[in-house]
This record gives C-alpha cells, sequence and structure tokens, in this order.
C-alpha cells in the first residue's frame, strides 16, 4: 500500500496542493487523506468508501481515477493471498493437537467400559451365591411393560416467511461501515443504473424504494439522518451522496449493504 500512497502524494504536489487543499477540494477528511498517503488503508472506513476517495482524488489531482481503484484493488487481492497462505502453513500443527486431544476421551471411555464389565460380573458372581429369597433388583428395573408408550404429535405445520418487513427499529447496517455524520440537516443520495439491479432503499429507518432497476434509470432519495441502501449488483450502479461521486460501490454481481453518509464526505 505504501507504493499507492506515495503516488497520492506525488499527484497532490505535483499540482501544488496542500493536504487541506485536497480537503476543501474532495471534502475528504484530512486524517483520511494522510493516511492514504502513508499507506495506511486499513485505518480508512472499508474498500467501497475507499474506492469513491481514490476516484475524487483523481479527478482533483488529475490522475486516472480507474487505474488507481484496479491498483487498490490488486493490492488487497495480494495481500489476502499471502493472509490465507501463512494460515495454510500452520494448519498440520494444529490439527495434530487436535487429534491428540480427541484421543484422550477414547481411552477414558474404555477404561469405563472395562470398569463397568468388571462390577458386572463380580455383581452376578454375588447374587449367584445369595439366598433364594433375594430379591433380583435386576428383573425389577428391567420390567418396564406397565409404560404405555406415547405418540409424538406430527400435526404441527411450520411456517416459513419468504420475506419479512422488518420493524424500523431492527432494520441493522451490515456494510462495509455503520458511521454517520450528522452534521448536515439533509443528506441527498443519487443513483445512475448501468446494468439491471435489485435495489433497496431505506431512509431514516423506513422503506422507500424496493424493486429492480433497469439500465437508464436515474432516482435521488433524501434523509435526515441516514440512508441504507442494499444492492443485488454492486457494479451496475453509479452513486453519488451529497454532491460527491463515488461510482459503482463494488463489482458486478456483488451484493452488498451500505449506509449514507459517508464518514469524511
Amino acid at each position: 500500500m505504501e507504493a499507492l500512497g506515495d503516488r497520492l502524494r506525488k499527484a497532490r504536489k505535483a499540482k501544488g496542493l496542500t493536504i487541506e487543499e485536497l480537503h476543501n477540494a474532495t471534502k475528504i477528511r484530512v486524517v483520511y487523506l494522510n493516511a492514504m498517503e502513508e499507506g495506511k488503508f486499513h485505518e480508512l472506513p472499508g474498500d467501497v468508501y475507499v474506492r469513491g476517495f481514490l476516484r475524487n482524488i483523481a479527478k482533483v489531482t488529475g490522475i486516472a481515477g480507474d487505474e488507481l481503484v484496479l491498483e487498490y484493488d490488486r493490492i488487497r487481492r495480494d495481500s489476502r493471498i499471502q493472509k490465507a497462505e501463512v494460515h495454510h502453513g500452520e494448519k498440520e500443527p494444529i490439527k495434530e493437537r487436535d487429534n491428540t486431544v480427541k484421543a484422550i476421551p477414547i481411552i477414558v471411555i474404555i477404561l469405563i467400559i472395562a470398569a463397568a464389565l468388571i462390577i458386572t460380573i463380580g455383581f452376578r458372581g454375588l447374587r449367584d451365591k445369595s439366598d433364594d429369597n433375594t430379591v433380583d433388583v435386576l428383573t425389577i428395573e428391567n420390567d418396564s411393560h406397565s409404560i404405555p408408550e406415547t405418540e409424538n404429535d406430527t400435526g404441527a405445520e411450520i411456517r416459513h416467511d419468504v420475506e419479512e418487513v422488518q420493524d424500523i427499529n431492527s432494520v441493522q447496517d451490515t456494510g462495509e461501515i455503520g458511521l454517520i455524520n450528522n452534521t448536515k440537516d439533509s443528506h441527498e443520495l443519487s443513483v445512475v443504473v448501468t446494468e439491471r439491479c435489485w435495489v433497496r432503499v431505506i431512509a431514516d429507518g423506513q422503506r422507500l424504494f424496493e424493486r429492480t432497476m433497469l439500465p437508464g434509470e436515474i432516482a435521488t432519495w433524501t434523509a435526515s439522518r441516514d440512508i441504507q441502501m442494499k444492492l443485488g449488483n454492486a457494479g451496475g450502479i453509479d452513486i453519488t451522496c451529497n454532491g460527491i461521486h463515488m461510482g459503482p460501490p463494488g463489482k458486478s454481481g456483488d451484493v452488498i449493504e451500505l449506509t449514507f453518509p459517508v464518514p469524511g464526505l
């Protein structure tokens, strides 16, 4: 990520801009701008919003926004592959320890069974030597014919709802970020559809919109607190929040949930 951060810093300086001037032009918080130039992208809200930040910085500094996003995605992908390889290399010793732990209960069970057999044999020997009037305890305990069996009631019917409209208080943000910026009196979210995409919009806890949108459609929603959006095809929709163009929030086919406004915009 450091190489990408250096590229952003050089592009800003080539335009003769300070961090504060870049903040004024993009409306991105200074702390986020500094983090990106230092390669600390993990300190930003999330991948979806980082892509929007990169596109806005690119417009001001004159570099290719799509190229920056592709470089960021490549670095993130390589980082995940490296982590997976390290994790895979640690699996073998963990499995050996697990097998050792699993073997302990088996040994205990064998010992319990052996002890039970010894006790049973000893008990039978004592019973054979006992007086004829001795009550056969085992026979009494095993006499269960007088207890009727109860049939299970299979008449219950389980109902599965296909979709349930949630109460306002039950709506949760499961996207990459749930931080809300309440510094504005109202927030505006606009979309331009480029590919067929299912869209659901919840503004201030109220469901305003839910259907499949077709290429060429344009829509705008406003809210006083926040707007939650779920997309069935993140690569097929172009987003603008409070006048800041963010572009597609993901790739074609991605299903994601987002909350607006974005921190730093």
